[in-house]
């Protein structure tokens, strides 16, 4: 992890400019859930991505201003007071080297007629998460379908989503429960999956699969958990210089150490965002020093 955490934050030259470190897009949020993306976007800053954009509905946008991070660039997908993106912009996708795509969005037509459009146009690492999930299992055939031309797409399922996704009806806390229908559906539709728990399976659309070696976190027991992690995974996954399996596996650990440290020193169940940050900023910089 330290070595990771090296390549990813301090081998940067004197020269170096924000082009040099990726661009993340962060694409969510409704009226219902207009937090989600916003905390999404707080957690891939924390990534060290040189450029983190975000793109709310035009439904909330106004409303959420004083809460969106002045680091943020604001991307337009949607108009007219929508409250889905029904203006996808496929000339500006492919200038952001990651993707997250699904926190908070409301589960429609509209959204899955976004979700088709970045699938069949964009080229890069789309992560889906959270609601994107739910819009995908009403058409999976996007994932196999001929004018795909995203080249990884990570699906970071927490168990319900998973269940939903693989089409079956008993429920586990394990992870390990459902491994199998993982591989499969991962291999069958080439994409790599990140299936959560109170540990985290990430498994490679070749069917690979890394088990998180981190013990569980009940302090991320809490709604707004996954959409931090999927917020720095999609951060980390802007940058070209690591594997990408070690992008998302190392990435997941991280995030869960950083929680973990978290709990040790407070031992209640309250998750609180800033605490959160900083608590990952203290470790990022402790294995920087190699504490």
């Amino acid at each position: 992890m330290k070595n990771f955490i090296k390549k990813i934050y301090f081998n940067r030259k004197k020269e170096s400019n924000k082009g040099d470190f990726g661009r993340v897009l962060i694409i969510g949020g409704s009226k219902q859930y207009s937090g989600a993306p916003i905390l999404a976007s707080d957690f891939a800053i924390l990534s060290g991505a040189g450029y983190v954009g975000l793109s709310l509905p035009d439904s909330v946008f106004n409303n959420s201003l004083s809460l969106i991070n002045k680091q943020c660039i604001h991307e337009i997908f949607s108009s007219e007071n929508n409250d889905s993106f029904n203006r996808i912009d496929v000339s500006q996708l492919n200038k952001y080297n990651s993707i997250l795509f699904g926190n908070g969005v409301n589960v429609d037509q509209i959204n899955l007629d976004a979700l088709s459009t970045i699938i069949n146009n964009y080229k890069f690492n789309l992560t889906i998460d959270a609601s994107g999930i739910i819009l995908l299992t009403k058409n999976l055939k996007l994932l196999n379908n001929s004018n795909r031309k995203t080249k990884n797409i990570l699906l970071t399922p927490h168990i319900k989503e998973a269940c939903k996704l693989f089409n079956v009806d008993y429920i586990s806390n394990k992870p390990d429960d459902y491994l199998d229908l993982a591989v499969d559906f991962a291999r069958k539709y080439s994409v790599n999956i990140l299936l959560k728990s109170y540990y985290s399976i990430f498994i490679t659309s070749e069917g690979k699969y890394y088990k998180s070696n981190y013990q569980g976190v009940p302090i991320l027991a809490h709604a707004s958990s996954g959409d931090m992690l999927a917020g720095y995974i999609s951060g980390i996954l802007s940058y070209d210089v690591i594997e990408y399996a070690d992008k998302v596996f190392y990435a997941d650990e991280i995030f869960h150490q950083a929680a973990l440290n978290l709990s040790k020193d407070y031992g209640d169940g309250i998750l609180l965002e800033d605490e959160l940050k900083s608590y990952l900023l203290k470790l990022i910089r402790s294995m920087k020093n190699n504490e």
